[in-house]
């Protein structure tokens, strides 16, 4: 399976994070990958986000949709180095955001949450299933939940310094917006929600 380029080594402290022009060659590849994802063209999406994060290499949106659409085909290890390039350089989506990606498909994306919940709990040593399903708990607004898959994170990598400086940056923020679906019990524990689709800002952190 193609994968998108491992931007993490990058200071997002010392850039401002690109933008993604419509008509600029990685805002094109963009609209690709994203019409591409609408259709579940996972593989496509991939390889197009992955030619607009070429494009725009400080831009979270090409990593977070090519999270996106690794974290749908179920390459999750994929999908958490590609979450955190994203968060690197800016906030994590909010649900709004992602039912967009989907089409306004709830379901697909539901049925894709329990199949990564499914991975945390069958595979609770793996720390990429856990920063993955934090991240996809924080875009839906479940920041209780997100906490707790990043407890999870740090306990299974105490070295990992991008997690701890992202928990400390949430644990700072207020909370906001209600959103869907509610977790499921995961490796952890899941929590019914309070919100924090909040700026995240980090240095970048070694891929899983």
């Amino acid at each position: 399976m193609a994968t998108a380029p491992d931007v993490t080594q990058s200071q997002p402290t010392e850039h401002e994070p690109e933008s993604i022009s419509a008509s600029s060659e990685g805002g094109a590849f963009f609209a690709q990958a994203e019409d591409a994802f609408r259709q579940g063209e996972y593989r496509d999406a991939i390889r197009l986000a992955h030619h607009a994060a070429i494009e725009s290499p400080r831009n979270p949106k090409a990593a977070e949709l090519g999270s996106m659409a690794m974290f749908a085909s179920g390459d999750y290890r994929g999908a958490a180095t590609q979450a955190r390039a994203a968060l690197a350089f800016g906030p994590p989506a909010d649900w709004k955001t992602v039912l967009d990606y989907y089409g306004g498909a709830e379901t697909a994306y539901t049925s894709q949450l329990r199949s990564l919940e499914k991975y945390v709990r069958d595979n609770p040593s793996a720390p990429e299933g856990h920063f993955l399903l934090a991240y996809q708990y924080l875009m839906t607004g479940y920041d209780q939940a997100a906490m707790k898959q990043f407890d999870e994170v740090e306990k299974i990598a105490p070295d990992d310094k991008f997690t701890s400086e992202l928990v400390q940056k949430l644990a700072s923020q207020p909370s906001d917006s209600e959103t869907l679906p509610p977790p499921q019990a995961a490796a952890g524990g899941a929590e019914q929600p309070q919100q924090t689709p909040q700026s995240v800002a980090g240095r970048g952190a070694p891929s899983y």
